[in-house]
């Protein structure tokens, strides 16, 4: 992450590497979880859909 603080209203970039393999070319859906000290909402659940072309 571009940040390990981040306050309410602001951004921060994530980057999050994934390691293909062959055979696993195709649409793929990714799970993130991103926790916080936010006691309304302590985790935030992130998907990433991509389609990997081999």
């Amino acid at each position: 992450m571009s940040s390990t603080t981040i306050k309410p209203g602001r951004s921060a970039t994530l980057t999050a590497p994934f390691t293909m393999h062959e055979g696993m070319g195709g649409p793929h859906t990714f799970e993130i979880h991103v926790f916080s000290d936010d006691t309304r909402q302590p985790e935030k659940k992130l998907y990433v859909k991509a389609e990997f072309v081999p």
